[in-house]
Formats: structure tokens, C-alpha cells, sequence
């Protein structure tokens, strides 16, 4: 069972994601799934 960031870490996340341009949004995206590949389905939901 994946376990939720909590309200506040995941606005922070968002408010970070929506401020990347696209190029970087897709890095970001890559590194995060990398780093935690059973989550990358929830980050960017």
C-alpha cells in the first residue's frame, strides 16, 4: 500500500512541478520515478 505525503509536502511538490518548464517537468518526473519507481504513478497523477 502506498503511504501519502502529507497535504502540505504535496502542494509543495505540485507548486514546485507547475513552475518547471516542460523540458524540466519530464527531468523531474524521470528522477522522481527513479527514485521511488512504486510511487511515479502517484506524483503525477
Amino acid at each position: 500500500m502506498i503511504e501519502a505525503y502529507s497535504k502540505e509536502i504535496e502542494e509543495q511538490m505540485q507548486e514546485f512541478y507547475n513552475r518547471l518548464p516542460e523540458k524540466n517537468k519530464r527531468l523531474d518526473a524521470g528522477i522522481e520515478a527513479l527514485k521511488r519507481p512504486d510511487r511515479w504513478y502517484y506524483l503525477y497523477r
